[in-house]
């Protein structure tokens, strides 16, 4: 999806540990009417459960921290923009494992 080179997707990386803080993240009901269901959430709480324990089902806010904010210890939320699956296997291992390293 992205195609920086090493030196850019440091920046990010840097950038996003460094400033950014999660302010807001929640999982929304949805329905599947032509099925009957209105609310998967009261109607198929087993399937509920599965959805909501995946991190990519849910909808987040994040906050750019001012300089003198990005000072004070934080934890850096997740960035899903960094997984494997974002990127060819070729430039992960290449540029985004490597970082880890």
């Amino acid at each position: 999806m992205f195609y920086w080179d090493y030196r850019g997707l440091k920046v990010f990386k840097e950038f996003w540990e460094k400033y950014v803080k999660e302010i807001y993240k929640d999982v929304g009901d949805f329905a599947v009417p032509q099925q009957g269901i209105f609310s998967i959430k009261l109607q198929q709480p087993q399937y509920w459960r599965q959805y909501m324990a995946d991190g990519h089902n849910y909808v987040y806010l994040y906050e750019i921290l001012s300089p003198e904010q990005a000072e004070m210890p934080h934890a850096a939320p997740y960035n899903f923009l960094l997984e494997e699956s974002m990127y060819s296997g070729d430039y992960w291992k290449k540029n985004i494992l490597s970082m880890e390293k």
